[in-house]
């Protein structure tokens, strides 16, 4: 197992050593939407999970929310932490290296949002997405939202679909799972957006949707 996690952290820092900004500069639409969101819904302090080299967590903190950024690549950090370095925005941005699949480091009800961004599911196993899942979930405050773009090409490797995800949203009420193809810097993505808010609804009521 350590071999896989080995190969699969070597794999991001290589990719980034070549290409450091691999998926494009500026925020995501996504980000954009999210923001808007988050600010009409009073939230200020935001965990970003898989940020990379940090542009979503950039913007966000440009939008006055307190980030802390968290990634499993030493490289993307090390971009993101150049970044801080000279950009205004870097009081309001924490990064640290985590691997969340051992767990996420902070307190329960400590965030009042979670953000995701293409970071689901690739390279994790269906209990590693619960374990995660459960860990945002905790680390949420109560009606803390749980903002997600993830990955839905047949194509690749692992993929979810929307019955997936709410079988995995225990303890989230699920406001909407939207489909749509992206681009991201040269490439472009099937996806689910999908927004939720901890607390409110249980696995048997989300489950009853898809009947």
């Amino acid at each position: 197992m350590h071999e896989i996690e080995d190969m699969e952290q070597n794999f991001w820092d290589e990719l980034y050593e070549i290409e450091p900004e691999h998926f494009g500069t500026g925020e995501s639409e996504f980000a954009i939407k999210c923001s808007k969101m988050m600010r009409d819904s009073g939230i200020n302090k935001v965990l970003e999970i898989g940020c990379g080299y940090g542009r979503d967590s950039l913007f966000f903190a440009s939008q006055g929310f307190k980030v802390v950024a968290m990634d499993y690549s030493t490289k993307a950090l090390d971009i993101l932490n150049e970044k801080l370095s000279v950009d205004s925005a870097s009081k309001k941005i924490e990064a640290i290296h985590c691997d969340i699949c051992k767990g996420i480091p902070f307190g329960d009800g400590y965030f009042d949002a979670v953000y995701s961004f293409l970071l689901f599911p690739v390279g994790f196993s269906n209990s590693q997405i619960e374990f995660v899942f459960s860990e945002i979930h905790r680390v949420l405050r109560n009606n803390g939202l749980f903002l997600s773009c993830v990955r839905n090409d047949v194509e690749a490797i692992s993929f979810f679909n929307k019955g997936y995800l709410y079988s995995r949203l225990a303890g989230f009420q699920v406001d909407s799972l939207i489909n749509r193809t992206i681009s991201v810097g040269k490439y472009q993505f099937n996806v689910i957006e999908f927004f939720a808010k901890k607390g409110g609804a249980k696995w048997e009521r989300l489950n009853n949707r898809l009947m």
